[in-house]
C-alpha cells in the first residue's frame, strides 16, 4: 500500500511544485501558449524565422501595414499585470512572458527596482536624454520613452534650445546668419497662419542665438523679452473662446460657411438693417401688399430713413396685434419723404388759422401767399377807388407788412423744439416697399430671441417702428423663420377691394388712460402650478373689470405672499373663458365625503372659475413691488400698491422695461410726463384685430 499523500499545507517550500514547471524547464523559460510571437532582427528565438499565415492575417486585420511587421514584438505591459482587455486574439501586443521581449522600463537607467521585469538595456534609443526634460519641463512626464536624467535646477537654460542633438541638413552646425530669410512663399503661409493664445509667449531661439529670425516681424515667438507676452491662464483661455463665440454669433448678413436659402432676397456678405412694424387691423396689411406701400409712425422716420440712404437693405417685418404671429417682410424700395400724412394715405391739407372764410384764403386763391405782396395789393385795393391811393404807396406798405422784427434766441430755440415735436407726432405719407414674403411664423419661433437694441425684450414684445439688431443670432434669425415658415395667399377678393389704409396716429392716444394689461395674482403654492399649466385665473367677481382680456394682451402674475411679479412677461392665448381647467388649484382642498350609499365623491371645482391660457414671452426675476425705486418707476401712488387687475398702457410698458433689466436712467419718471395725481381708471380696451390669415 502506498503511504498517504501529504496535505499542501504540512510540506515545506521546497517540497512544493507547480505543474508549469516542468513547461517552463523545457521551454526555456517561455511558457507554452497558443498566442504566436512576432518576428525578431534575428529571426525568431526557436531559429526558424518564420511565422505562420495565421500570424499575418491577425496582423493584417488589427494593424495598418506599415506596423504589421511589428505585430507582437514586445510582450503587453497589461497583461502582465492582468488587466488587457482585448484578449489573446485582439491584442497587438504579445501575451507571452519572453524575457527577450519585455518592454523598456519607464524609469531607464534610474530604476531602483531589483526585481523589475522590464528591460533596461542602453540601445541607442535610450542613449538619447529627453531634450525636453533637459531644459526645464518635459509634457509626456514618466511615459516619455527617452530617459529623464534629473539636473540641478542652475544648470537649465534659461532659453528652451529644442534642436539640441538634430542635425541641420548634411552637418551637424547650424547655417551662417546670411542664410536664415525665408523666401516669400514661406512668409505668406506664416502670416495666412492664425495666432492663438501661445502666440509670443516663448522667446525665439534663432533671434536670441544669431540676432536674426528667418520670419522676422512675422515669427509667432517674441523678439526679445520686451515682446514676451505672459502665459494665458485657463480662465483667459475659456473667456476668449467665449468672445470668440459671441464675435460669431454677432457677425451681421450671410457668409460663404452660413449661406442663405435658395432664393433669399440676400446676397453673401451684403448688409441689411431690419426694423419691426406693428398694426391693429388685418386691412391695412391687405393694402399695403395691393399698393406696395406704408404708413409709418412719424418718429420712427429719421431712423428707418437713415438706414436707407446708409447703402444697406432694409427689411421690414411685420405683425398684427392679437394674432400671435408675424405676416411676414418685405424690402424698402423708397425713403419716406417729408412732412405730415394721414391715415388714409391721402395728401394733407393743412387748415388756416383763420378759418375757411378768411381774407387770406382769398388771396390765396387769386395767386398770393399770406403776407406777400400781392395779398397785401389785394387787401389794399378792396377800398373806395376814390381814395386814389398810388401804386408807390402800396408797395411801402406791402415792404413794411412783410419786414419781420428780430427774433430773440430763445424763441427760435422754442420754435425749434416744437418743430421737431411736430415731425415726431403724427403718420408719414406713403412709401414704397416690395413685399418678399407673406407667411404666419409663430411668435414661439424667436421668443427667446433678445433684441439687444431695445434693451434685451424679446422680439415678440417690440414695439412699433424698434430697429433690431442685423447679427446671426437676432435678426438674421428672424428673418430665416420667415423665410421658412408656411407661405400664405391673400384671396384676389381681398386685394380687389378699393379698401384704404385706416392707420392709426399712436401719438395722439394717451398711455394712461388706455388699459394695456392685467394683474393675475397668487400665491407660493399656486405659481408652481400656473407655470406648469400656462394658466392663470381669477373670481368670478372680476368678470366685468377683466372682460377686455384677448389673445395678446400682456399679462404679469403677482405673488401675494413675496409681494413680487414672478415668472416674467406672459401674453394670453386666449380671451378670458369659464373653466378651461375645472379643476385647477384644488389639490389643498379636502375631498368631500363619499356618498350615502357610497357613491364616489364629486371633486371640488376650481376656486378660480374665470381662466386665461397663457404663454411665457421673456423669463425675468421677481420684481419686488416694495421697492421704491420700482413704485417711483411705475408711477403708482403712495398707499396704493400694485394689485390685481388692470393696468394701463404706460404702466404695462414699464413692467415689460423693468422686467426686461432695462436701465432705470434710460426709463423716464412717471413724475415728469404728467402731474400727480389719482390713479385714473383703465379705458375702453381697443377693438381686438381679425383673425389670422391662416383662419381667413
Amino acid at each position: 500500500s502506498c503511504a498517504p499523500r501529504q496535505p499542501a499545507w504540512a510540506m515545506e517550500d521546497d517540497d512544493l511544485k507547480l505543474d508549469f514547471e516542468e513547461a517552463l524547464e523545457t521551454d526555456g523559460g517561455r511558457l507554452n501558449s497558443v498566442v504566436e510571437e512576432g518576428p525578431s532582427e534575428g529571426g525568431r528565438h526557436d531559429g526558424s524565422g518564420r511565422v505562420s499565415q495565421r500570424h499575418h492575417e491577425l496582423a493584417a486585420s488589427i494593424l495598418p501595414a506599415k506596423l504589421q511587421g511589428k505585430f507582437r514584438t514586445i510582450v503587453c505591459r497589461h497583461w502582465l499585470n492582468g488587466l488587457c482587455m482585448k484578449g489573446d486574439e485582439e491584442c497587438e501586443f504579445l501575451h507571452k512572458m519572453v524575457k527577450e521581449r519585455m518592454p523598456a522600463c519607464r524609469m531607464g537607467n534610474n530604476c531602483t527596482n531589483k526585481d523589475c521585469l522590464f528591460k533596461h538595456e542602453k540601445d541607442e534609443t535610450h542613449a538619447k536624454e529627453c531634450v525636453f526634460y533637459s531644459q526645464g519641463f518635459c509634457g509626456h512626464g514618466i511615459h516619455c520613452k527617452y530617459p529623464h536624467n534629473k539636473r540641478d535646477f542652475k544648470s537649465i537654460p534659461l532659453i528652451a534650445n529644442f534642436t539640441k542633438g538634430i542635425p541641420f541638413g548634411d552637418g551637424k552646425k547650424p547655417p551662417p546668419a546670411a542664410m536664415w530669410y525665408a523666401d516669400d512663399e514661406e512668409l505668406e503661409k506664416r502670416r495666412s497662419e492664425p495666432t492663438g493664445d501661445l502666440f509670443r509667449t516663448a522667446v525665439c531661439k534663432h533671434f536670441m542665438e544669431r540676432g536674426v529670425c528667418p520670419y522676422g516681424d512675422d515669427c509667432h515667438f517674441a523678439h526679445g523679452h520686451e515682446q514676451l507676452r505672459k502665459f494665458p491662464t485657463k480662465m483667459q483661455q475659456e473667456a476668449k473662446r467665449r468672445m470668440e463665440e459671441a464675435k460669431n454669433a454677432m457677425k451681421t448678413g450671410f457668409s460663404k460657411a452660413d449661406p442663405p436659402p435658395p432664393g433669399f432676397p440676400l446676397k453673401i456678405g451684403e448688409p441689411f438693417k431690419l426694423f419691426i412694424l406693428r398694426d391693429s387691423t388685418f386691412q391695412n396689411l391687405v393694402v399695403s401688399v395691393r399698393d406696395e406701400t406704408w404708413i409709418a409712425q412719424a418718429k420712427s422716420r429719421e431712423a428707418m430713413n437713415k438706414a436707407f440712404y446708409s447703402g444697406h437693405k432694409v427689411f421690414l417685418a411685420f405683425s398684427i396685434d392679437g394674432s400671435n404671429n408675424f405676416q411676414g417682410f418685405a424690402t424698402m424700395t423708397t425713403p419716406i419723404p417729408d412732412g405730415p400724412g394721414t391715415p388714409s394715405g391721402a395728401p394733407y391739407v393743412e387748415a388756416s388759422e383763420d378759418g375757411p372764410g378768411s381774407d387770406s384764403d382769398s388771396a390765396i386763391a387769386k395767386g398770393g401767399e399770406p403776407g406777400s405782396m400781392a395779398a397785401v395789393k389785394e387787401e389794399k385795393g378792396s377800398g373806395d377807388p376814390a381814395e386814389g391811393q398810388d401804386d408807390k404807396k402800396v408797395k411801402q406798405e406791402g415792404e413794411s407788412l412783410i419786414k419781420e422784427e428780430p427774433k430773440e434766441p430763445k424763441e427760435e430755440e422754442t420754435k425749434k423744439e416744437e418743430k421737431a415735436k411736430k415731425q415726431e407726432s403724427g403718420l408719414t405719407p406713403p412709401f414704397g416697399l416690395h413685399w418678399e414674403r407673406l407667411c404666419e411664423c409663430p411668435l414661439d419661433a424667436v421668443s427667446e430671441t433678445a433684441n439687444p437694441l431695445d434693451y434685451d425684450i424679446t422680439l415678440p414684445l417690440t414695439g412699433d417702428g424698434v430697429q433690431v439688431l442685423p447679427h446671426a443670432s437676432v435678426g438674421l434669425r428672424l428673418l430665416r423663420a420667415l423665410w421658412s415658415a408656411t407661405a400664405v395667399q391673400l384671396p384676389q377678393e381681398l386685394l380687389a377691394a378699393p379698401t384704404p389704409f385706416n392707420i392709426v396716429d399712436k401719438s395722439k392716444i394717451n398711455p394712461d388712460l388706455l388699459t394695456g394689461g392685467f394683474v393675475f395674482k397668487c400665491n407660493a403654492r399656486t405659481a408652481n402650478e400656473c407655470f406648469e399649466r400656462n394658466l392663470v385665473g381669477c373670481e368670478e367677481a372680476m368678470g366685468e373689470i377683466a372682460s377686455f382680456i384677448q389673445p395678446g394682451t400682456p399679462i404679469f402674475l403677482l405673488n401675494e405672499n413675496t409681494n413680487c411679479v414672478v415668472g416674467g412677461i406672459f401674453q394670453a392665448s386666449t380671451p378670458l373663458t369659464h373653466h378651461i381647467e375645472p379643476y385647477a388649484w384644488t389639490s389643498d382642498i379636502p375631498p368631500p365625503p363619499p356618498g350615502a350609499n357610497g357613491e364616489e365623491p364629486i371633486p371640488p371645482m376650481t376656486p378660480l372659475p374665470l381662466q386665461v391660457s397663457v404663454r411665457r414671452m421673456q423669463q425675468g426675476p421677481p420684481l419686488p413691488m416694495s421697492d421704491p425705486m420700482v413704485i417711483r418707476l411705475l408711477g403708482l401712488p403712495p398707499g396704493k400698491p400694485l394689485s390685481e387687475g388692470p393696468v394701463t398702457h404706460s404702466e404695462a410698458q414699464r413692467l415689460v422695461q423693468l422686467i426686461s433689466k432695462k436701465p432705470t436712467t434710460m426709463m423716464r419718471i412717471p413724475g415728469e410726463e404728467r402731474p400727480g395725481g389719482p390713479r385714473p381708471p383703465p379705458g375702453p380696451a381697443p377693438p381686438p384685430g381679425p383673425p389670422p390669415m391662416a383662419n381667413r
